[in-house]
């Protein structure tokens, strides 16, 4: 082992109580857990075996479930069929079936309305028939009900625009969850069509697929990089729990669950030494009051992502950089952090957390894990703290390198 390692593993932890120690943080509802990505020896842990609520940190342990089991260039598809291939510019009815993919957008369904344009649709005589069925039809565990906030949408086997809906009032636009996503997604598509020179005779319906149709086209998602990228950047619950049934589809078929999901996930992290007895997952999201986890695990995640070439880029670089973009923009305490941490934030009512990256001199980087349960401060005051604890183990570093 090269002498600084060594010289660095003789040190004793670090003791990260004096940041913590702030006005509205309950010291026994706290927990901090530092460790070094190439060794996975610890640097500071504060109550780091403690269950805590990691709220939307939990992303972590997700998007590397999900990037392990489907790996970073896979792609989701949607399938549009009919009874028969196109016959004097017309068909009877169009199926559009979904597989899943959270991340279909309006732009990219104009785009599939113009390939069928282009293969000489111009009538379909029949209905939309719309078959949302990949996943099932349950809310997911931990959902907030009389929620219609676009963080809140629900997952469906067909989706579009994350199962949201912009509208402006007074000047500002305001998203709120679709209340029933297959009709928002196929009112969209018929009016794209309509747009496109495409006419439609009939209505739009809820139909599954059976056989006997022919597949018109099937056009695939962006990469699941992509994917996870958006998710993690701007906290996006409607893609984590998408994706956990996706993995429940790989568990145990269609239509894709939470709860199967959640079994692929367990299995999952105890590949990498977190038993199924050491955690409760509720969701894949973290919007969940329930959801039970350590920061010590979590830091496992966090160095089992940095020491997987297959999927360490795609995951590191899809967390929000600090004081430069996604949920930690307008994060500025430390201006040695800036454009150098990377973390996943979480919150929920009076909890906070902040798991990511610490680069430090040495080319070495530090794991760190930070949850706060039961605040009695606002959720700006809660995350100075983080920031000065991150900067606590900088300046440790700094000081404790031989070269300094």
């Amino acid at each position: 082992m090269p002498l600084l390692s060594t010289l660095l593993l003789m040190m004793p932890l670090i003791d990260v109580r004096s940041p913590l120690q702030a006005k509205g943080i309950d010291l026994q509802k706290t927990a901090v857990y530092a460790a070094w990505t190439d060794t996975a020896e610890p640097i500071a842990d504060y109550q780091g075996d403690k269950l805590l609520n990691p709220a939307s940190t939990l992303k972590l342990a997700t998007s590397y479930c999900t990037l392990k089991a489907f790996g970073p260039n896979h792609t989701f598809s949607t399938r549009y069929y009919s009874e028969s291939k196109p016959k004097e510019g017309q068909i009877q009815n169009l199926w559009i079936e979904g597989r899943g993919d959270p991340s279909l957008v309006i732009e990219e369904l104009w785009l599939h309305v113009q390939s069928l344009k282009e293969m000489g649709i111009r009538r379909i005589n029949g209905s939309l028939l719309i078959d949302d069925s990949y996943f099932d039809s349950k809310d997911y565990p931990g959902r907030q009900e009389n929620n219609e906030r676009a963080y809140n949408a629900k997952p469906t086997g067909l989706s579009l625009n994350y199962n949201s809906i912009a509208s402006v009032s007074g000047g500002e636009t305001v998203y709120r969850a679709a209340d029933n996503p297959p009709v928002f997604f196929g009112q969209t598509l018929k009016q794209l069509l309509e747009e496109s020179g495409i006419k439609m005779g009939g209505e739009i319906e809820k139909s599954k697929v059976h056989e006997g149709l022919s597949l018109l086209l099937e056009p695939k998602s962006r990469p699941l990089s992509w994917t996870v990228w958006g998710m993690n950047k701007f906290s996006n619950n409607f893609i984590a729990e998408s994706l956990v049934k996706q993995l429940g589809v790989l568990e145990m078929g269609t239509p894709g669950s939470t709860v199967n999901g959640i079994r692929k996930i367990e299995h999952c992290l105890s590949e990498i030494g977190i038993p199924k007895d050491a955690f409760f997952i509720e969701n894949g999201s973290g919007l969940s009051y329930k959801t039970q986890f350590s920061a010590k695990n979590l830091a496992k995640v966090l160095i089992a992502v940095h020491n997987d070439p297959k999927i360490a880029p795609e995951l590191i670089s899809s967390l929000s950089l600090y004081g430069v973009d996604g949920t930690m923009k307008k994060r500025n305490g430390f201006k040695a952090l800036e454009g150098s941490v990377r973390a996943k934030t979480g919150s929920l009512n009076a909890i906070s957390s902040l798991a990511g990256y610490l680069p430090v001199e040495g080319d070495r980087v530090i794991a760190f894990v930070i949850m706060m349960n039961g605040l009695k401060t606002g959720l700006w005051e809660a995350q100075k703290v983080q920031d000065k604890v991150v900067e606590t183990l900088r300046i440790w570093n700094k000081k404790s390198s031989p070269s300094s």
